[in-house]
């Protein structure tokens, strides 16, 4: 019987098993997807914010908030749309905008109550939130003239950046901007005082108080000779008055501007929470003149809020009436430029719960349209208007015009944040790591199961 050739002699030494390659190389890209992952998912994490960037970022046409009419007023509904990306949830507030003499924003006062919902995809990748019924509501020492719509969690007061829309606004009380002159006023000349705020339709008349603390109507108003002021509430209005001569010279006095809201329908049955817009004349020979305050302008930067006495008097709850108080201060300046213009016949009052006048109706295209403005004049003049994307571009010049009724948000969306670019730079990075590892991958195990089967001819040889 044929022997076995024998097995070559041990040279002491264990055999070592070599592991084919393939098994590090796939270690080694499950490392890279892991890496991948976890790369992504901070990124993700970096680019979320508020809810203006969840709404807006990826989002393939410019977000947006756009209101169904481009007017507003106390306790009446204001419909809102939000256009984004699906599956964001929105809380919209209504805000009176505060503004300085120079027109340019100090303040956002929220008035009424925040609403919102999620964002229903109507389309691949396309959300929508309609009929958002916001209600703004009497905001107690802030005037009317110009409120905001916007996402609630900003604080943001800059409306050149902010996502939401500028609707003109008519309040409790409009706001003051002045008829000409400082504290010191001319006697028995008729000023022209600019208002902007108010509610379009109502009737509003100057009232002073005098020393026995009664409230009294200057010539030519009153309850029943009151001016119904037929522009829009964002457009300037007029009031002529003129400083009664029968008052004493050096004297402050208080004026105010009262309006049929205040009343329940007739003048005998007075409101409990009235709102008036105060000021203090000084009666004087010759007065002295001072700019009056100017319009709201929204591409301006925010500004600093009026030291007291400011042109641009503001509304709220009637002040304790206390007589009036001899002046420290003596008549000062040249006459100033006074401004004789006819007075508007009398009104009969509006009758209590009118509603404004209806806003004009939105366009076929589901943009609201602009509503008529006034050229400056006898008839005042509109706020220009101004749009601002949904992330920081080139403010608009100061008192450039343009609709009356601009969208916020609706410019093209700028380049995204440090934070979100380095964020994409490395799930970019990672992902490159990646496919250059699944590309060698067939190669590399090629070669591993190549180098196993050598070792395993050579093996059946010896």
């Amino acid at each position: 019987m044929p022997r076995r050739p024998a097995c070559p002699a041990s040279s002491g030494r264990t055999p070592t098993r070599r592991r084919p390659l393939g098994a590090p190389l796939a270690s080694l890209l499950l490392a890279a997807v892991a890496v991948t992952s976890v790369t992504a998912t901070v990124g993700v994490a970096q680019a979320e914010g508020p809810t203006q960037h969840r709404l807006c970022d990826g989002f393939a046409e410019p977000c947006r908030i756009t209101t169904q009419s481009t007017l507003a007023a106390y306790d009446q509904i204001l419909a809102t749309d939000v256009v984004g990306n699906p599956g964001v949830d929105v809380a919209l507030q209504f805000y009176v905008i505060e503004f300085n003499s120079d027109g340019a924003i100090t303040g956002l006062v929220p008035s009424g109550a925040r609403l919102g919902g999620r964002t229903r995809e109507s389309r691949p990748g396309y959300g929508r939130l309609d009929h958002v019924k916001l209600v703004p509501r009497t905001t107690s020492d802030v005037p009317g003239g110009w409120g905001f719509v916007g996402l609630a969690d900003d604080t943001s007061i800059d409306l050149r950046s902010r996502l939401g829309q500028v609707v003109q606004f008519g309040g409790r009380t409009p706001k003051l901007l002045g008829d000409g002159y400082a504290e010191h006023k001319p006697a028995g000349v008729e000023l022209d005082l600019h208002v902007v705020g108010h509610v379009m339709g109502v009737g509003y008349w100057v009232e002073y108080l005098d020393d026995a603390g009664e409230w009294v109507a200057v010539p030519g108003h009153g309850f029943d000779r009151a001016t119904r002021l037929s522009n829009t509430s964002g457009e300037i209005a007029h009031l002529h008055y003129t400083v009664p001569g029968t008052l004493t010279p050096g004297r402050r006095y208080q004026f105010r501007v009262n309006h049929h809201l205040n009343f329940g329908g007739g003048q005998d049955r007075p409101i409990s929470d009235p709102a008036y817009a105060q000021w203090t004349v000084v009666p004087s020979e010759h007065g002295e003149a001072e700019d009056r305050g100017a319009q709201f302008d929204p591409g301006l930067a925010p500004g600093v809020p009026d030291a007291p006495g400011a042109p641009g008097g503001s509304g709220g709850p009637e002040a304790p009436a206390t007589p009036s108080t001899p002046s420290t201060d003596q008549p000062a300046g040249p006459a100033g430029p006074a401004t004789p213009a006819p007075s508007t016949a009398p009104v009969p009052p509006v009758a209590p719960g009118t509603p404004a006048p209806a806003a004009p109706a939105a366009s076929p295209t589901g943009q609201p349209t602009a509503p008529q403005s006034a050229q400056p004049g006898a008839q005042g003049s509109a706020r220009p208007g101004a749009q601002a994307s949904a992330r920081p571009s080139a403010p608009p010049a100061a008192g450039a015009s343009g609709p009356a009724d601009a969208v916020w948000g609706e410019e093209e969306i700028g380049e995204p944040s440090a934070a979100t670019g380095a964020a994409s730079q490395g799930v970019s990075g990672a992902m490159a790591l990646l496919g250059a590892l699944l590309l060698l991958a067939p190669l590399g195990w090629w070669w591993a199961q190549r180098r196993r089967t050598t070792r395993l001819a050579e093996g059946e040889t010896l």
